[in-house]
């Protein structure tokens, strides 16, 4: 029997301006634009160590034709446990080697115009028996 390895289903959520409620983040723009985003069902994915871990992210926006993911990058990821396995304009999917504990954090960078917005969720390796 073939085992699938875990997947964790996220989407971006991104809008313009602020709104405090519901969980959303605010995030500038290097412009100083005020925008929002927020990753359903959670912004911080765990998995126990062991099996490699897909992340796949969609977004959603108010005008989808007006926002693309232009890049993801992985600024904290201290064991070298992520990778990007590809992107088009409104998915990225992400892989989580998930061998050693350790929490990480990606830059999924949203393109609106000239307008470069940064969303970035938190991904945990923890122990076996944490969760």
């Amino acid at each position: 029997m073939n085992r699938q390895d875990p997947t964790h289903a996220l989407t971006l959520h991104v809008a313009e301006g602020t709104n405090t409620k519901d969980g959303w983040e605010h995030t500038t723009t290097e412009s100083g634009a005020l925008y929002r985003y927020k990753y359903m069902p959670t912004a911080h994915v765990h998995q126990e160590i062991g099996d490699r871990v897909t992340i796949n992210i969609e977004l959603k926006t108010p005008a989808p034709d007006d926002y693309t993911i232009e890049s993801v990058a992985f600024p904290t990821d201290p064991r070298n446990q992520l990778s990007l396995a590809g992107h088009t304009g409104n998915t990225a999917t992400i892989s989580n080697l998930n061998e050693e504990v350790q929490e990480a954090y990606c830059v999924v960078v949203v393109k609106r115009g000239n307008e470069r917005i940064a969303c970035d969720p938190m991904i945990g390796n923890d122990p076996k028996g944490s969760s």
